[in-house]
């Protein structure tokens, strides 16, 4: 109950649900060790996959210079071909 209702309002009701799912004392170590090793596992497979992600981007990166300067090279034999088209 609040101050302003008389019935049990939404918010008393599901403080007291909560109530049952409350921890024991003897488990919150093991609990707080667990949730650090989540934590711990979920940084590496964060870093990991940062890793992997620049890797990837540094290859296309260097594959696209490498189509770029193809590109570059075979457009500036056709435009000598067009200014020159006797030679």
């Amino acid at each position: 109950m609040t101050k302003k209702s008389i019935k049990d309002g939404l918010h008393n009701i599901f403080q007291n649900l909560l109530v049952n799912f409350a921890l024991k004392e003897d488990l919150e170590e093991v609990f707080k060790e667990q949730i650090k090793l989540m934590v711990s596992g979920q940084s590496k497979r964060l870093y990991q996959d940062q890793t992997g992600l620049k890797k990837r981007f540094e290859e296309l990166k260097t594959k696209k210079e490498t189509l770029d300067s193809g590109y570059k090279s075979v457009f500036f034999g056709f435009k000598i071909k067009i200014s020159n088209p006797l030679a």
